[in-house]
C-alpha cells in the first residue's frame, strides 16, 4: 500500500511539473513583455522549457537567463539581444537562429546545432560549446573568452574581430573558417583541425 501511495505522489508531482512547464511556455508565447515582467516578479523560479517547440519564434530581448532549453526547437528563432546567461541548451536546435548581441555567458550549449546562426557580437564568455555544430555560423565581433569549443564543428565560420582569449579548441574542425584581424590571445589549439583555414592577418598563438 505504501508503495502505491508513493507511486501516486510521484505521478502527481510529475503532472504538476508538466503543467507548470506548459504554463511557462504559454506565457512565453504570449509576448516578451509579459514574460519579462513575470521573470522580474518571480526571480526564484527557474523556468523549465526543455524540448519546447519554438521554431521561428520572436524572442528578441527575452529574459531567458538560467532557463532550461535542453533539446528545444529554436530553429530560425529571433533571439537578438536576448539574455541567455547560464541557460542550458544541451542539444538544442538553433539552426539559422538570430542571436546578434545576445548574452550567452556561461551558457551550456553542448552538442547544440548552431549551423548558419547569426552570432554577431554575442557574448559567449566561458560558455560550453563542446561538440556543438557551428557550421557556417557568423561569430563576427563575438566574445569567446574562455569558451570551450573542444570538438566543435567550426567549418566555414567567420570570426571577424572575434575575441578568443583562453578559448579551448582542442579537436575542433576549423576547415575554411575565416579570422580577419582576430583579437585573440593564446587560444588553445591543441589537436585542432586547421585544414584550409583562412587566416588573414591573424594574431593567434598556440597555448602549450
Amino acid at each position: 500500500m505504501i508503495g502505491g501511495y508513493k507511486s501516486i505522489i510521484t505521478f502527481l508531482l510529475l503532472l504538476a511539473i508538466a503543467i507548470g512547464c506548459s504554463q511557462q511556455l504559454h506565457l512565453l508565447k504570449s509576448g516578451i513583455e509579459n514574460w519579462n515582467k513575470w521573470r522580474e516578479e518571480h526571480t526564484t523560479v527557474i523556468p523549465d522549457l526543455e524540448r519546447a517547440n519554438l521554431p521561428g519564434a520572436n524572442l528578441e530581448r527575452a529574459n531567458l537567463g538560467g532557463v532550461n532549453l535542453d533539446s528545444a526547437n529554436l530553429e530560425g528563432a529571433n533571439l537578438d539581444n536576448a539574455n541567455l546567461e547560464e541557460a542550458t541548451l544541451w542539444g538544442t536546435d538553433l539552426r539559422e537562429a538570430r542571436l546578434a548581441g545576445a548574452d550567452l555567458g556561461a551558457a551550456r550549449l553542448v552538442e547544440a546545432d548552431l549551423r548558419g546562426a547569426n552570432l554577431k557580437r554575442v557574448n559567449l564568455d566561458k560558455a560550453n560549446l563542446e561538440g556543438a555544430n557551428l557550421d557556417s555560423a557568423n561569430l563576427d565581433s563575438a566574445n569567446l573568452e574562455g569558451a570551450n569549443l573542444d570538438n566543435a564543428n567550426l567549418e566555414g565560420v567567420t570570426f571577424l574581430r572575434a575575441y578568443l582569449r583562453g578559448a579551448h579548441l582542442a579537436g575542433a574542425d576549423l576547415g575554411d573558417a575565416c579570422l580577419w584581424r582576430p583579437t585573440s590571445v593564446q587560444p588553445t589549439l591543441r589537436e585542432s583541425t586547421l585544414i584550409t583555414i583562412t587566416l588573414i592577418a591573424p594574431t593567434l598563438r598556440e597555448q602549450i
